[in-house]
């Protein structure tokens, strides 16, 4: 089995203290990474549309083969109904166009705010409100 990727963009990214989110703790972090679509804010988090000349910045991270299984129910779980995973071109430092998982947000998007910048940043903290 080849590696498997996980591309995040919003809450699973790592801390301002560059800790990891603790559903990818048995990941490796593979830096910084964008991918073709657009950033809308959801609600205290964001939601990636895939497609189109916008770009999303978040960062790369690879599974451990042996975890992959349970670590993507976990983030499935995680997620919840109003996201889909699927499989993405991105471009990451020292890897162009990998093949790697996305949450991709699959509700309306004619009200929500576009966040232009493509850059949701790094969770503060980690707790939901």
């Amino acid at each position: 089995m080849s590696a498997v990727r996980l591309f995040v963009y919003g809450s699973l990214r790592r801390d301002a203290e560059g800790m990891s989110h603790p559903l990818l703790a048995d990941a490796r972090c593979l830096g910084a990474a964008t991918v073709a679509g657009a950033l809308y804010r959801v609600d205290w988090y964001p939601g990636l549309v895939l497609g189109g000349e916008g770009v999303v910045h978040g960062e790369l991270y690879e599974l451990p083969i042996d975890k992959v299984d349970h670590m993507l129910t976990s983030l499935d779980d995680y997620e919840g109904g109003g996201f889909r995973r699927r499989k993405a071109s991105v471009t990451a430092d020292g890897i162009d166009h990998a093949d790697a998982w996305v949450y991709t947000y699959i509700g309306p998007t004619h009200a929500l705010s576009a966040i232009d910048s493509g850059d949701y940043g790094a969770p503060i903290h980690r707790a939901r409100p």
